[in-house]
């Protein structure tokens, strides 16, 4: 089977959800005899052709203002001269999945995994509409939307109007053999949070809450992983506060150092991201791979993670002071009990999954929503 993954970013330079998943399950699918490649859309100095980690990857130019939209006509033109079986795109409000939709074949068969990263801007979510009317118009060329959590499938379904047996539920994974084996030393009141700087993640709230739990807790720590445009204003909101000296900004990880993200987990003795809203959100679920207690905002998939009683949710994540709290009571009581197969999945288990999705649109039958975590 000849597929191609079409994702924003780049393999060998993000750490991000979207990447890291495009990753993994291409390197599972290429261990099962597949010819895989992965086209991808850098926010700079593409490569052009290359080989990542055995993965064929192609690099092309676009424009990506602020990390964002990835439009590339190099990308549209190679897929609609080049032939695939199965052309599985990654991001439902992405233009590279959007190029995907307009450049697939009457004989090719295309999948969207929608990683629909819920907490976009404000300019985004206004465009959310327009997407929906796009993928309803070009919704015959979509073969199946692969859902990554229960909320996102509940939206999708009320928002996007295609075939219902065009939706199934797969979540994305992490290697959770990886991270659950990895030696734990929990530093006391280490707070960690991993996340793009956009304003949407909230990382601004955790900087808040933190001179409360300093009250209490004078040698607690807040350790941020991650790069982007609010740096800047974090940094400065940590000094006007000043905090800056129990304030550690690591920046951007690469993927290729992911024993560095997995070691700050595993000395972590809170994880936490007060996010606007998230369609499923990995950096929880590396969290739990490596028993580290979880402060969520408790809204869109987060929810999920409390309901199964492996996070903590915050109802007001703009009130330090309750996010303060839920840092402290996670430092002062032990971590809760929760199978880990509700939280995150392992590759191996999406693999085989995507694998049946792939071989149901190349041999049709009727199917509903499949692949839930209940299953």
């Amino acid at each position: 089977m000849r597929i191609v993954f079409v994702c924003p970013g780049t393999l060998r330079r993000n750490t991000a959800g979207v990447e890291q998943s495009v990753y993994y399950l291409a390197q599972y699918l290429k261990k099962e005899g597949h010819e895989v490649e992965v086209y991808c859309v850098p926010h700079e100095n593409p490569a052009g052709r290359v080989t990542y980690d055995g993965l064929s990857l192609t690099e092309f130019p676009g424009f990506s203002p602020n990390r964002a939209f990835y439009f590339s006509w190099e990308l549209y033109r190679t897929l609609r001269e080049s032939h695939h079986d199965i052309i599985h795109a990654y991001g439902y409000n992405s233009l590279p999945t959007m190029l995907a939709v307009l450049a697939k074949k009457n004989n090719e068969k295309l999948i969207i995994t929608g990683a629909s990263s819920i907490s976009s801007s404000p300019w985004r979510k206004m465009l959310h509409p327009l997407l929906n009317v796009y993928y309803h118009a070009l919704g015959a060329k979509i073969d199946k939307l692969i859902c990554v959590s229960d909320y996102e499938y509940d939206l999708f379904t009320r928002k996007i109007n295609i075939d219902p047996q065009k939706y199934t539920l797969i979540p994305n994974g992490i290697d959770v053999k990886r991270f659950s084996s990895a030696k734990k030393k929990r530093i006391p009141h280490m707070i960690l949070t991993v996340a793009r700087l956009v304003k949407q993640k909230g990382v601004h709230r955790l900087i808040a809450a933190l001179p409360f739990v300093l009250k209490k807790y004078p040698d607690a720590t807040l350790h941020i992983v991650g790069d982007g445009v609010e740096r800047g204003a974090l940094e400065k909101q940590a000094a006007e506060l000043n905090i800056q000296s129990h304030v550690t900004f690591h920046g951007h990880i690469q993927f290729e150092k992911l024993d560095m993200i997995i070691g700050l987990y595993s000395n972590a003795h809170v994880f936490s991201l007060m996010a606007d809203s998230e369609s499923q959100g990995l950096v929880y679920g590396m969290a739990a791979a490596t028993k580290c207690p979880i402060i969520a905002t408790h809204s869109s998939a987060m929810k999920d993670l409390v309901k199964v009683g492996a996070a903590i949710g915050i109802e007001n994540p703009d009130n330090a002071e309750e996010v303060a709290k839920g840092i402290m009571h996670s430092f002062e009581k032990p971590l809760p009990t929760f199978d880990l197969d509700q939280v995150i999945w392992s590759w191996d288990r999406i693999g085989k999954e995507v694998s049946r999705v792939y071989q149901e649109v190349l041999s049709p039958r009727k199917t509903g929503k499949t692949g839930s975590k209940g299953q």
